[in-house]
């Protein structure tokens, strides 16, 4: 019977620590998002967050390089 309350105890330990280090996980990719610089390669244009006032932009921009090999990528969190 002693057993098993220590295993239990031990159980309840295992819980607490695998809380503990999902938490310290979501908090550090959280801080990890909030304080990086978000710069892009030299050499390579900013990114930018589509809208509606930069949409036009964004198809001139496609349009202009249609002798070279482009590559759209749109990324959603959901």
């Amino acid at each position: 019977m002693e057993d098993l309350v220590t295993n239990l105890g031990f159980a309840r330990i295992a819980v607490v620590i695998g809380i503990g280090v999902g938490v310290a996980a979501l908090v550090a990719v959280a801080a990890s998002y909030k304080l990086s610089t978000r710069q892009t390669p030299p050499g390579q244009p900013p990114l930018v967050y589509l809208n509606n006032q930069n949409l036009e932009e964004l198809r001139a921009a496609f349009n202009a390089a249609a002798d070279q090999t482009r590559l759209l990528a749109m990324l959603s969190p959901t």
